[in-house]
């Protein structure tokens, strides 16, 4: 009998480790997912920069320094033999990539330091005036115990 209960316990330990690394694999695929979406949004603001270069030499009336339609394979071998590597593109990304989640957490802590304002007596003054209070004694009350209070009985 204790044959049958060892070989069973074995079966079930067996069943919750592959189902830990079964829902180990799935929150590793979730967070896959999440990167995917946080750099596909990243990616976007990179495409919105380049419209809204663009629309800035349509309106100055400037020629952007490349024209798309006139690159090719040839042109770009010339290009980066006469010019070398720039590090603006990189450094733009990673301004989008990360400065912009820095300015929002900025803006967001600066708004709820503005939303509890501390008032002169150091409690902190709620958006419309009032101050938050925890419990209020109706009558005057003296602690007699100076000893703290315990679980056990004496």
């Amino acid at each position: 009998m204790q044959a049958v209960g060892g070989f069973a316990q074995m079966l079930e330990s067996t069943f919750f480790a592959s189902h830990s690394s079964f829902m180990a694999v799935m929150g590793l695929m979730d967070q896959f997912s999440i990167l995917r979406d946080y750099l596909g949004q990243a990616l976007s603001m990179v495409a919105l920069y380049r419209f809204v270069r663009s629309l800035y030499y349509r309106l100055t009336g400037r020629t952007p320094p490349v024209n798309p339609s006139d690159l090719s394979p040839e042109k770009f071998d010339e290009f980066q033999r006469v010019a070398g590597s720039s590090k603006k593109p990189l450094l733009i990304f990673l301004a989008i990539l990360f400065g912009i989640p820095m300015l929002l957490s900025i803006i967001a802590r600066r708004m709820r330091v503005k939303a509890f304002e501390i008032g002169p007596d150091g409690r902190p003054i709620l958006p419309n005036g009032d101050r938050p209070e925890i419990a209020r004694a109706l009558h005057p009350f003296a602690g007699q115990n100076r000893e703290p209070d315990s679980p056990r009985p004496r």
